[in-house]
């Protein structure tokens, strides 16, 4: 997200972004030519990141800061605030941020120091509302997209590649391996599917702790021969168009961006309506929503959509035009790009 939010803010020509990260590769690969490589915390209050923050920011007479999750969003607003620029925090996310009544304070202190507190959805702005934090400090700017095409040629060799047949039925997951995302109910609900479509198959895209206790429950389910851990790629969207849908069993979300990537590639989302899931998936017109936690539930929507290519057909170009027609990443940064200039004018004036 922020990459894409980079891009499309050098693209409009009013900033210049630059991406301030820890070195993985993937970040290399991608942002190379704006990237400037960060120290990692040592610390869950490090105070000589929080100097390297205020040091970089005046070196390179930096306007704004922009910062996402919550320990770069407590570090970057002391930074800021000590550096004399403006901050934008970014929550993403209600489980990782807010599932503790300390991280629910740490959030009221970075909503006085920031000079905006941005969610991703509404739901996550009630929740910080409930948490004690006042309705005018928190801006709901809803998370966005570059909008791409995979030829039919690319998805075959995709297919090919993973040894899939064009007639099997290929659901996908793409989230952080941890307990937040629900795999554990996803394989659950995908052993009662292979039990009645020995065909079908499970693509699992993501990295974290739970990798190791998630392959043990496949083989514990009997069902590993069907389910492909691929990892993290950084080439996420040939696999994932590679599907013939994406399957979200998370327990809690904000704007998850795998499900607009799917719907934007012309895949039906199976999701738990959690979160900001049910403002991007129609229940019954571009996917199906089934309740957070129930294997049982996820199975048999899991299990209606791969029996009927028909229908999969149907809700993905619903999805695609839903896609195209909200999801755009543009959107997304001019209203970053409004903040921005607002809280720049206000300082300004003071």
């Amino acid at each position: 997200m922020v990459l894409h939010l980079c891009e499309a803010l050098k693209a409009a020509g009013c900033y210049n972004p630059l991406l301030a990260a820890n070195a993985v590769p993937w970040v290399l690969e991608n942002c190379a030519d704006v990237f400037i490589e960060m120290p990692r915390r040592r610390k869950i209050l490090d105070f000589a990141h929080i100097r390297w923050i205020a040091r970089l920011l005046r070196q390179q007479d930096i306007a704004v800061l922009h910062t996402h999750m919550m320990g770069a969003n407590l570090h970057g607003a002391i930074a800021a605030r000590l550096a004399g620029r403006v901050c934008v925090c970014t929550v993403h996310g209600r489980t990782y941020d807010l599932e503790t009544r300390r991280r629910l304070l740490v959030h009221r202190f970075i909503a006085v120091l920031s000079g905006a507190l941005v969610v991703v959805s509404e739901d996550l702005k009630q929740e910080l509302i409930r948490a004690g934090i006042a309705a005018k400090r928190i801006q709901v700017i809803e998370n966005g997209i570059p909008i791409i095409s995979i030829s039919k040629e690319e998805v075959l060799r995709t297919r090919e590649e993973l040894g899939l047949e064009a007639s099997q039925a290929v659901a996908v997951a793409l989230a952080y391996l941890r307990p937040v995302k629900g795999h554990s109910y996803l394989l659950e609900a995908f052993a009662r599917v292979i039990s009645a479509l020995p065909s079908a198959r499970l693509l699992i895209m993501g990295e974290g702790p739970l990798r190791e206790t998630l392959q043990t429950q496949a083989e514990r389910l009997g069902i590993q021969p069907a389910v492909r851990f691929l990892g993290h790629r950084s080439d996420a969207q040939r696999f994932l168009a590679a599907g013939d849908l994406l399957v979200n069993s998370s327990i809690s979300e904000g704007t998850p961006l795998s499900v607009m990537e799917a719907m934007a590639l012309g895949l039906p989302v199976v999701a738990t309506n959690v979160g900001g899931v049910p403002k991007l998936v129609l229940d019954g017109e571009t996917g199906m929503l089934v309740p957070p936690a129930e294997a049982e539930a996820l199975a048999a929507a899991l299990l209606e959509l791969m029996r009927n290519a028909e229908k999969r057909r149907g809700m993905g170009e619903a999805g695609r035009r839903r896609a195209l027609e909200q999801f755009s990443i543009e959107p997304a940064a001019a209203k970053y790009q409004a903040l921005y200039d607002k809280l720049l004018e206000k300082r300004a004036n003071h």
